[in-house]
C-alpha cells in the first residue's frame, strides 16, 4: 500500500521545479552597484575621464620619487623637521627597512593596470558611433603606453628585476 507521502513527495518537488523554471526572470537579475566594462567605453568623456584617472593616479607617484631620486641620490640634504620622518630618514641614511613605506610597489602596478585597462578597452569608442578624431585616440593610447612603460622603468632602476605582464600583447594586437 502507498503511503500519502511516497506519493505527494515527488509531486512537490515536481512543482518547485517548475515554480523555479518559470522565476528565472525574477532570480537573474542584473546588478546595480557592480560596473560593466562592456558598458563603458562609449563616449568621448569616457576617453578623457580615463586619461584624467591615470594622470590623478599618477600624481601619486611624485612623492615616492622624490624621495627615491633625490634623497637617496644624496642630491637635497634633510631639514630639522626632517627627522620626524623615519622612513624619509631610511633612504637619507640608506638603511632602508622592510617596511618602509617607499618600498612599496603598490602604486606603481595601480599606474600599470590603470594604464592597461585604457590599452584593452580604448579601441570601443573608436568602433562606436563617437566622432573622436583619431589623433585624440591615438594620443591617449601613446599616453597610456607610456606612463605604463615609465612605471616599469622606475620598478626596475629601484627595486630590480620585476615581473612584467602584458608588455607586448596589446601593441601587437591593435597597432
Amino acid at each position: 500500500m502507498l503511503s500519502i507521502h511516497k506519493i505527494l513527495s515527488p509531486v512537490i518537488v515536481a512543482i518547485i521545479s517548475l515554480l523555479f523554471a518559470s522565476c528565472e526572470e525574477l532570480i537573474d537579475i542584473e546588478p546595480e552597484n557592480v560596473a560593466e566594462t562592456h558598458k563603458f567605453f562609449k563616449t568621448e568623456e569616457d576617453a578623457y575621464s580615463i586619461k584624467s584617472g591615470m594622470y590623478n593616479t599618477f600624481i601619486e607617484l611624485v612623492e615616492q620619487r622624490y624621495v627615491l631620486g633625490e634623497c637617496r641620490g644624496n642630491l637635497v640634504q634633510p631639514g630639522p623637521g626632517a627627522f620626524r620622518y623615519g622612513d624619509i630618514m631610511e633612504v637619507f641614511n640608506h638603511n632602508i627597512s622592510p617596511d618602509n613605506r617607499f618600498t612599496d610597489w603598490e602604486i606603481y602596478y595601480k599606474n600599470i593596470n590603470l594604464a592597461n585597462d585604457a590599452l584593452e578597452h580604448l579601441h570601443r569608442i573608436k568602433d562606436s558611433d563617437v566622432d573622436l578624431e583619431d589623433k585624440f585616440l591615438y594620443g591617449f593610447i601613446l599616453e597610456a603606453i607610456w606612463m605604463r612603460c615609465f612605471c616599469y622603468f622606475e620598478l626596475v632602476r629601484n627595486f630590480g628585476a620585476v615581473h612584467i605582464s602584458l608588455s607586448q600583447i596589446w601593441i601587437r594586437k591593435r597597432i
